[in-house]
Protein backbone atom coordinates (compact mmCIF):
# COMPACT_ATOMS: atom_id res chain seq x y z
CA UNK A 1 0.00 0.00 0.00
CA UNK A 2 1.35 3.72 -0.84
CA UNK A 3 -1.14 6.04 1.56
CA UNK A 4 1.44 8.20 2.08
CA UNK A 5 4.68 9.32 0.48
CA UNK A 6 7.52 7.22 1.85
CA UNK A 7 5.68 5.02 4.26
CA UNK A 8 8.49 2.88 5.57
CA UNK A 9 11.43 5.25 4.96
CA UNK A 10 13.69 6.52 7.73
CA UNK A 11 15.46 9.57 7.27
CA UNK A 12 18.91 9.02 8.33
CA UNK A 13 19.33 6.06 5.86
CA UNK A 14 20.47 6.86 2.44
CA UNK A 15 18.61 6.10 -0.52
CA UNK A 16 19.91 2.23 -1.08
CA UNK A 17 19.13 1.53 2.35
CA UNK A 18 15.91 3.04 2.10
CA UNK A 19 15.17 0.45 -1.16
CA UNK A 20 16.57 -2.73 1.29
CA UNK A 21 14.46 -1.31 4.13
CA UNK A 22 11.52 -0.41 2.42
CA UNK A 23 11.35 -3.71 0.09
CA UNK A 24 11.77 -5.75 3.26
CA UNK A 25 9.11 -4.26 5.14
CA UNK A 26 6.64 -5.13 2.28
CA UNK A 27 8.10 -8.57 2.52
CA UNK A 28 10.14 -8.78 -0.48
CA UNK A 29 13.13 -11.09 -0.08
CA UNK A 30 16.79 -9.52 0.09
CA UNK A 31 17.51 -11.67 -3.41
CA UNK A 32 14.60 -10.38 -5.09
CA UNK A 33 15.15 -6.59 -4.21
CA UNK A 34 19.06 -6.44 -5.15
CA UNK A 35 18.21 -8.52 -8.67
CA UNK A 36 15.64 -4.84 -9.35
CA UNK A 37 17.86 -2.65 -7.57
CA UNK A 38 19.15 -1.11 -10.87
CA UNK A 39 15.36 -1.21 -12.15
CA UNK A 40 14.20 0.68 -9.13
CA UNK A 41 16.71 3.08 -9.21
CA UNK A 42 16.37 3.68 -12.97
CA UNK A 43 12.65 4.38 -12.79
CA UNK A 44 13.14 6.94 -9.93
CA UNK A 45 15.92 8.89 -11.71
CA UNK A 46 17.84 9.24 -8.50
CA UNK A 47 20.88 7.42 -9.64
CA UNK A 48 23.41 10.01 -8.59
CA UNK A 49 21.64 10.84 -5.09
CA UNK A 50 21.23 6.88 -4.30
CA UNK A 51 23.69 7.01 -1.77
CA UNK A 52 23.16 10.64 0.03
CA UNK A 53 20.15 10.41 3.07
CA UNK A 54 17.07 10.75 2.24
CA UNK A 55 16.80 13.75 4.64
CA UNK A 56 18.51 15.72 2.13
CA UNK A 57 16.32 14.46 -1.22
CA UNK A 58 13.57 16.81 -2.62
CA UNK A 59 9.88 15.82 -1.38
CA UNK A 60 9.81 14.60 -5.95
CA UNK A 61 12.88 12.80 -5.22
CA UNK A 62 11.69 10.81 -2.16
CA UNK A 63 7.79 10.43 -3.61
CA UNK A 64 9.65 8.76 -6.89
CA UNK A 65 11.77 7.13 -5.05
CA UNK A 66 9.20 5.09 -2.73
CA UNK A 67 7.07 4.48 -5.47
CA UNK A 68 9.63 2.86 -7.11
CA UNK A 69 10.11 0.47 -4.32
CA UNK A 70 6.04 -0.62 -4.17
CA UNK A 71 6.38 -0.81 -7.87
CA UNK A 72 8.56 -3.06 -8.36
CA UNK A 73 7.49 -5.51 -6.28
CA UNK A 74 6.04 -8.75 -6.80
CA UNK A 75 2.40 -8.32 -5.82
CA UNK A 76 -1.03 -9.18 -5.74
CA UNK A 77 -2.96 -5.88 -4.89
CA UNK A 78 -1.26 -2.42 -5.31
CA UNK A 79 -3.54 -0.17 -2.86
CA UNK A 80 -2.52 3.86 -4.44
CA UNK A 81 -3.81 6.78 -2.13
CA UNK A 82 -3.71 10.32 -3.61
CA UNK A 83 0.29 9.50 -3.83
CA UNK A 84 1.01 11.02 -7.33
CA UNK A 85 -0.19 14.69 -6.02
CA UNK A 86 3.91 15.12 -5.57
CA UNK A 87 5.82 14.84 -8.63
CA UNK A 88 5.83 16.40 -12.12
CA UNK A 89 3.76 15.54 -15.06
CA UNK A 90 6.65 13.51 -16.81
CA UNK A 91 6.84 11.09 -13.57
CA UNK A 92 3.10 10.68 -13.42
CA UNK A 93 2.48 9.37 -16.61
CA UNK A 94 5.25 6.91 -15.85
CA UNK A 95 3.59 6.21 -12.46
CA UNK A 96 0.62 5.71 -14.49
CA UNK A 97 2.43 3.48 -17.45
CA UNK A 98 4.07 1.38 -14.30
CA UNK A 99 0.04 0.82 -12.71
CA UNK A 100 -1.38 -0.21 -16.14
CA UNK A 101 1.54 -2.71 -16.83
CA UNK A 102 1.24 -4.09 -13.32
CA UNK A 103 -3.01 -4.17 -14.03
CA UNK A 104 -2.05 -5.68 -17.34
CA UNK A 105 0.17 -8.62 -15.80
CA UNK A 106 -3.22 -10.04 -14.26
CA UNK A 107 -2.49 -8.27 -11.00
CA UNK A 108 -4.91 -6.11 -8.88
CA UNK A 109 -4.62 -2.06 -8.65
CA UNK A 110 -6.59 0.04 -6.44
CA UNK A 111 -6.81 3.69 -7.00
CA UNK A 112 -7.68 6.40 -5.29
CA UNK A 113 -6.95 10.18 -6.74
CA UNK A 114 -9.51 13.43 -7.39
CA UNK A 115 -7.44 13.25 -10.61
CA UNK A 116 -10.07 12.44 -12.80
CA UNK A 117 -7.61 12.56 -15.95
CA UNK A 118 -5.31 10.16 -13.95
CA UNK A 119 -8.15 8.20 -12.64
CA UNK A 120 -9.83 7.14 -16.75
CA UNK A 121 -6.47 6.48 -18.56
CA UNK A 122 -5.69 3.98 -15.40
CA UNK A 123 -9.54 2.45 -14.59
CA UNK A 124 -11.86 0.16 -15.93
CA UNK A 125 -14.37 0.79 -13.30
CA UNK A 126 -14.79 3.16 -10.41
CA UNK A 127 -16.89 2.97 -6.77
CA UNK A 128 -17.62 6.49 -5.76
CA UNK A 129 -17.60 7.58 -2.06
CA UNK A 130 -19.38 10.53 -0.47
CA UNK A 131 -19.22 11.14 3.00
CA UNK A 132 -17.09 7.75 3.75
CA UNK A 133 -20.76 5.79 1.93
CA UNK A 134 -20.17 3.55 -1.53
CA UNK A 135 -22.95 6.01 -3.07
CA UNK A 136 -22.29 4.36 -6.79
CA UNK A 137 -20.77 1.71 -8.20
CA UNK A 138 -20.34 1.59 -11.70
CA UNK A 139 -17.54 1.59 -14.98
CA UNK A 140 -15.38 4.76 -15.11
CA UNK A 141 -17.46 7.24 -17.75
CA UNK A 142 -20.81 7.23 -15.55
CA UNK A 143 -18.47 7.32 -12.27
CA UNK A 144 -16.97 10.40 -13.30
CA UNK A 145 -19.60 12.36 -14.60
CA UNK A 146 -21.87 11.52 -11.04
CA UNK A 147 -18.40 13.04 -9.51
CA UNK A 148 -18.43 16.41 -11.42
CA UNK A 149 -21.71 16.53 -10.75
CA UNK A 150 -21.40 16.26 -7.25
CA UNK A 151 -18.89 18.90 -7.00
CA UNK A 152 -20.18 21.31 -9.51
CA UNK A 153 -17.23 21.07 -11.94
CA UNK A 154 -19.62 22.71 -14.80
CA UNK A 155 -22.75 25.22 -13.19
CA UNK A 156 -25.38 26.13 -15.22
CA UNK A 157 -25.56 29.63 -16.80
CA UNK A 158 -27.69 31.71 -15.53
CA UNK A 159 -31.02 31.75 -17.25
CA UNK A 160 -32.28 35.62 -18.26
CA UNK A 161 -35.99 34.93 -17.93
CA UNK A 162 -37.41 32.63 -15.75
CA UNK A 163 -40.67 32.33 -17.44
CA UNK A 164 -38.97 30.30 -20.02
CA UNK A 165 -36.12 27.18 -19.12
CA UNK A 166 -34.72 24.16 -20.64
CA UNK A 167 -35.29 20.62 -20.29
CA UNK A 168 -32.87 17.93 -19.65
CA UNK A 169 -30.51 17.37 -22.46
CA UNK A 170 -30.51 13.43 -23.82
CA UNK A 171 -28.26 12.27 -25.98
CA UNK A 172 -29.43 9.68 -28.96
CA UNK A 173 -32.48 9.41 -26.62
CA UNK A 174 -30.88 8.85 -23.23
CA UNK A 175 -30.23 10.79 -20.18
CA UNK A 176 -26.59 11.43 -19.05
CA UNK A 177 -25.41 8.97 -21.84
CA UNK A 178 -21.62 9.28 -22.76
CA UNK A 179 -20.16 9.97 -25.94
CA UNK A 180 -18.04 7.68 -27.45
CA UNK A 181 -14.90 9.14 -29.14
CA UNK A 182 -15.37 7.77 -32.72
CA UNK A 183 -18.93 7.96 -32.50
CA UNK A 184 -21.95 10.44 -34.28
CA UNK A 185 -24.71 11.60 -31.96
CA UNK A 186 -27.92 13.32 -31.93
CA UNK A 187 -28.65 15.52 -29.09
CA UNK A 188 -31.88 16.58 -28.39
CA UNK A 189 -32.84 19.46 -26.43
CA UNK A 190 -36.68 20.94 -25.14
CA UNK A 191 -37.11 24.90 -24.18
CA UNK A 192 -40.44 26.14 -23.58
CA UNK A 193 -41.03 29.98 -24.98
CA UNK A 194 -43.81 31.41 -23.09
CA UNK A 195 -44.12 35.02 -25.43
CA UNK A 196 -44.44 35.15 -29.30
CA UNK A 197 -41.42 36.15 -31.33
CA UNK A 198 -40.89 36.33 -34.80
CA UNK A 199 -37.69 33.98 -34.44
CA UNK A 200 -34.74 33.29 -32.57
CA UNK A 201 -31.16 32.44 -33.38
CA UNK A 202 -30.04 29.14 -31.93
CA UNK A 203 -26.38 28.49 -30.37
CA UNK A 204 -24.53 25.61 -29.62
CA UNK A 205 -20.98 26.10 -28.05
CA UNK A 206 -18.90 22.82 -26.79
CA UNK A 207 -15.66 23.78 -24.19
CA UNK A 208 -13.38 22.01 -22.73
CA UNK A 209 -13.00 21.76 -18.39
CA UNK A 210 -10.46 24.71 -18.72
CA UNK A 211 -13.00 26.97 -20.84
CA UNK A 212 -11.42 26.29 -24.29
CA UNK A 213 -14.36 26.56 -27.04
CA UNK A 214 -14.31 23.43 -29.43
CA UNK A 215 -16.68 24.68 -31.45
CA UNK A 216 -19.58 27.64 -31.97
CA UNK A 217 -22.62 26.90 -33.80
CA UNK A 218 -25.20 29.24 -34.78
CA UNK A 219 -28.22 28.63 -36.77
CA UNK A 220 -31.48 30.63 -37.73
CA UNK A 221 -35.20 29.37 -37.22
CA UNK A 222 -36.82 30.52 -39.99
CA UNK A 223 -33.87 28.68 -41.64
CA UNK A 224 -36.13 25.70 -41.24
CA UNK A 225 -39.26 27.40 -41.96
CA UNK A 226 -40.30 28.79 -38.39
CA UNK A 227 -41.60 32.83 -39.10
CA UNK A 228 -43.55 32.72 -36.50
CA UNK A 229 -42.75 31.39 -32.68
CA UNK A 230 -45.70 30.90 -30.80
CA UNK A 231 -45.54 30.29 -27.18
CA UNK A 232 -44.95 26.14 -26.35
CA UNK A 233 -42.87 23.92 -26.42
CA UNK A 234 -39.74 23.56 -28.92
CA UNK A 235 -37.48 20.43 -29.40
CA UNK A 236 -34.15 21.53 -30.89
CA UNK A 237 -32.17 18.69 -32.38
CA UNK A 238 -28.64 18.35 -33.38
CA UNK A 239 -26.53 15.60 -35.63
CA UNK A 240 -23.01 16.04 -34.47
CA UNK A 241 -20.21 13.64 -36.14
CA UNK A 242 -17.61 12.06 -34.40
CA UNK A 243 -15.37 14.04 -32.53
CA UNK A 244 -12.48 12.14 -31.71
CA UNK A 245 -12.04 14.62 -28.69
CA UNK A 246 -9.43 13.36 -25.72
CA UNK A 247 -12.31 11.19 -23.27
CA UNK A 248 -12.59 13.58 -20.54
CA UNK A 249 -15.93 16.05 -19.48
CA UNK A 250 -16.79 19.06 -21.21
CA UNK A 251 -19.24 21.51 -20.95
CA UNK A 252 -21.83 21.82 -24.03
CA UNK A 253 -23.87 25.68 -23.88
CA UNK A 254 -27.00 25.94 -25.25
CA UNK A 255 -28.56 29.65 -26.31
CA UNK A 256 -30.99 31.16 -27.71
CA UNK A 257 -31.63 34.78 -29.31
CA UNK A 258 -35.15 35.68 -29.52
CA UNK A 259 -35.96 38.55 -31.73
CA UNK A 260 -39.11 40.47 -32.83
CA UNK A 261 -42.04 40.69 -30.30
CA UNK A 262 -40.18 42.47 -27.58
CA UNK A 263 -38.64 45.82 -26.76
CA UNK A 264 -35.13 44.10 -26.69
CA UNK A 265 -33.28 40.83 -28.05
CA UNK A 266 -33.24 38.17 -24.86
CA UNK A 267 -30.71 35.63 -24.80
CA UNK A 268 -32.08 32.26 -22.28
CA UNK A 269 -28.95 30.00 -22.30
CA UNK A 270 -27.96 26.95 -19.75
CA UNK A 271 -24.94 24.57 -20.09
CA UNK A 272 -24.65 20.68 -19.63
CA UNK A 273 -21.70 18.10 -18.87
CA UNK A 274 -21.30 15.70 -21.63
CA UNK A 275 -18.88 12.93 -20.92
CA UNK A 276 -16.55 11.44 -23.85
CA UNK A 277 -15.89 8.30 -23.28
CA UNK A 278 -12.68 6.52 -24.50
CA UNK A 279 -8.87 6.72 -24.44
CA UNK A 280 -7.49 9.06 -22.46
CA UNK A 281 -4.75 11.75 -23.71
CA UNK A 282 -1.62 11.06 -21.64
CA UNK A 283 -0.67 14.83 -23.12
CA UNK A 284 -2.98 18.17 -23.17
CA UNK A 285 -3.78 17.34 -26.88
CA UNK A 286 -7.55 18.03 -27.31
CA UNK A 287 -8.17 15.19 -30.12
CA UNK A 288 -7.59 11.40 -29.72
CA UNK A 289 -8.53 9.75 -33.04
CA UNK A 290 -7.95 6.50 -33.96
CA UNK A 291 -5.78 5.86 -37.17
CA UNK A 292 -4.79 2.95 -38.79
CA UNK A 293 -0.99 2.96 -39.06
CA UNK A 294 1.02 0.77 -41.89
CA UNK A 295 4.88 0.41 -42.31
CA UNK A 296 6.66 -1.46 -45.36
CA UNK A 297 10.07 -1.82 -45.46
CA UNK A 298 11.15 -0.82 -48.99
CA UNK A 299 12.50 -3.31 -51.50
Amino acid sequence: SLLEVGTGFHMELTGRENVLLSGSIMGMPRGDILRRFDEIVEFAGVEQFIDTPVKHYSSGMYMRLAFAVAAHLDLDVLLVDEVLAVGDMAFQQKCLGKMAEVAHGGRTVLFVSHNMGAVRSLCQHGILLNDGQVEMVDSISPIIARYHEQIGAIGSAQVSDTHRRWSGLTIDGQIGKSIGQGEPSELAIKIRLDEPATGFSFFCILADSSGRQLFHLREESNTYGLHEVRPGWYTLRLQLPALWLAAGLYAIHFKILSWGGYESARFVSDSFPIDIAGNASTTDALMHPTALWHIEREQ
